[in-house]
């Protein structure tokens, strides 16, 4: 498997974990857990996990701590992006239409896009260019009959809420800050253990300031009232965000953050038949739509990558048959020019061949 598609594959096993958030926290509400409550068990579950894994990723929790001591800096910048888009989501949801705050949050690939191309000189193949043109377009299905009535002249919407507008773009552009930060790190070997543990920091800290929020708001207890199936919902929504964290962390060491972004919009769009298969909600013709749209879009980009894939060995069998002679005997200039290539090291060129026959080719007066 090349990093490529393990890179792909982190990142569809992410998206995947986190297709049943929606309908896993209607079923914890169901269960007797409030907006307040299940938030603090939430990340404190999800903090957790990450941190096990972390250490486990690690090989442990000295070599845990030493990576962390290694670039401290480090766990405090992405816990930081992780934190702030974490917070945006909920606030966007909140006090933004739902439609329009999800649409703004969506287009985080193309502000990934931007800043790999700005601060990592990523250069991104035209396939995925039009992957992100028409992923934005899907998105634009999934959400346009709410958008149209927020819109219409018979809206309800405050005019007040464009300022707050902001909150969901600024949520867009810090996840994908925290693509292009990985993917930094990633490029300049920063110590892994730094951001492996940045989400159960970021995790952590949300759920001290929720703790101290449902304390204000006079809950006297964060067990009262929870039913048993609480914990067993809470506890596989928490492993399906963990797998979204990781993929987060670990994909952009293998593919620029504005491709991981791509595939992560797959939540957007998934989400709904969770809900459809559970609690019976049909989606509307638009979210499957734009879900089609997206799903055939990631299927072809990922079609495109393994024909580009293909063509490398293609390439590379025709640049050996352009060094041999007709009578495919290779020359011994063009066998020192193949020697220094960049794609065949000297080592490969001197185990394919032995010393003798090396030196016959040499004096051979062709």
């Amino acid at each position: 498997m090349t990093p490529r598609q393990k890179g792909l594959l982190i990142a569809i096993i992410g998206t995947l974990g986190a297709t049943p958030d929606a309908m896993l926290l209607r079923l914890m509400k169901q269960f007797g857990g409030s907006g307040s409550v299940i938030t603090v068990w939430r990340f404190v579950t999800v903090g957790t996990i990450n941190f096990g894994t972390a250490v486990f990723s690690q090989g442990g929790l000295c070599p845990l701590l030493n990576g962390l001591l290694a670039s401290p800096c480090t766990v405090i910048c992405a816990a930081l992006l992780l934190s702030v888009s974490s917070t945006g989501f909920v606030v966007s949801l909140l006090e933004v239409d739902p439609a329009k705050a999800l649409l703004l949050i969506s287009l985080n690939p193309l502000w990934a896009a931007l800043l790999g191309y700005m601060c990592l000189n990523d250069e991104l193949p035209t396939r995925t260019m039009i992957a992100q043109a028409m992923s934005l377009l899907s998105i634009t299905l999934v959400f346009a009959p709410d958008i149209l009535i927020v819109l219409g002249p018979g809206s309800s919407v405050r005019p007040s809420s464009e300022i707050l507008d902001i909150v969901p773009l600024f949520t867009g552009v810090s996840m994908a800050c925290f693509l292009t930060f990985s993917r930094w790190c990633s490029l300049r070997s920063v110590s892994d253990a730094a951001l492996d543990v940045a989400p159960s920091v970021s995790s952590l800290m949300i759920a001290s300031v929720a703790f101290v929020c449902v304390r204000q708001l006079g809950a006297n207890s964060l067990f009262l009232g929870l039913q048993p199936g609480f914990w067993l919902t809470l506890l596989l929504n928490s492993v399906g965000i963990c797998a979204y964290n990781i993929a987060t962390v670990v994909a952009p060491r293998f593919l620029p953050g504005a491709e991981v972004a791509l595939v992560l919009l797959g939540e957007t769009v998934v989400g709904p038949l969770w809900v459809l298969a559970f609690f019976g909600v049909v989606p509307s013709v638009w979210t499957l739509a734009g879900g089609a749209l997206l799903l055939g879009t990631l299927v072809w980009h990922g079609l495109a990558d393994i024909q580009k894939a293909h063509e490398v060995p293609g390439s590379l069998n025709s640049s050996m048959s352009s060094l041999s002679s007709p009578e495919g005997h290779t020359s011994g200039s063009a066998l020192l020019r193949f020697s220094v290539s960049p794609v065949v090291s000297p080592r490969t060129q001197l185990a394919s061949c032995s010393m003798d026959s090396l030196q016959e080719d040499l004096l051979s007066p062709n």
